[in-house]
């Protein structure tokens, strides 16, 4: 099966979420695939949801067939929304599904309404089929040299750190629990009432997949503050290129 995404409202002591979208949890989200069908992005609004992120791609020969309608109705009804591309590590290298994540609408625009797009990185859910382990047959090493060589293309070719949708337990087994991917923020998978224990290299989730089920279609996410520092993800400061000689007192600067 391809991954069952989430399309997930926050609830705070079994009530849904005031039109503010501001919970205890932070800011309320969805995430969506093909498999979710077609939404009311209305009704996701209404019931406080925020932002949504929305699959875009697996390996370098999947697009979600209801992209273009799940990804362009988040942005009718004013979600702030990303894109999110499914890895197959053991099929082609990094920067080869990279390229393709960008080229089918993992692209990012600065509309203020478009966050970084994700890698998505987890347990292998095709063992039986591809006959692969959980990490996908590779080693820790190879990996991070993976991982490494995605959010790498990605940045250079939409200027923006990937954002990383992963486990604790998947990152410490088949990453060996790198520390070299804390510029990207971290997306975290863990059904439960509190993230947990994170993986090396963060100080602190940016986003936060609580559960497989929430009171609408699907799952639930929450953005860790406020939403105001939601649309300022969407919409950072532009990126300061010097050529040439640095002179005293010139800098460069970018996020």
């Amino acid at each position: 099966m391809r991954r069952l995404s989430l399309v997930a409202m926050i609830a705070v002591a079994g009530l849904m979420i005031p039109a503010s979208a501001q919970a205890a949890d932070g800011v309320a989200g969805v995430d969506v695939s093909n498999w979710t069908g077609d939404i009311d992005w209305a009704k996701v609004r209404d019931a406080g949801g925020r932002f949504a992120f929305v699959q875009a791609t697996e390996g370098v020969d999947y697009r979600n067939a209801r992209f273009d309608a799940q990804y362009g109705g988040a942005a009718a009804v004013g979600l702030i929304r990303s894109a999110y591309h499914f890895a197959q590590p053991h099929e082609t290298d990094g920067a080869a599904q990279a390229d393709y994540f960008v080229d089918n609408g993992g692209a990012w625009i600065s509309d203020g309404q478009t966050l970084p797009g994700v890698l998505d990185v987890e347990d292998n859910p095709y063992k039986d089929k591809n006959g692969k382990n959980t990490c996908y047959d590779l080693s820790p090493e190879d990996m991070v040299t993976w991982i490494r060589d995605f959010t790498t293309r990605y940045h250079q070719r939409t200027k923006r750190p990937a954002i990383i949708y992963t486990t604790t337990s998947w990152w410490k087994t088949c990453t060996g629990d790198s520390t070299k991917f804390g510029k990207n923020p971290l997306w975290l998978a863990r059904w439960g009432a509190e993230p947990g224990e994170l993986p090396s290299g963060w100080k602190k989730h940016t986003f936060w997949q609580s559960a497989d089920k929430g009171p609408i279609v699907g799952g639930q996410d929450s953005f860790n503050g406020t939403e105001s520092q939601l649309k300022s993800l969407a919409n950072p400061p532009a990126e300061v290129t010097v050529s040439g000689a640095a002179k005293a007192g010139s800098s460069t600067r970018s996020r």
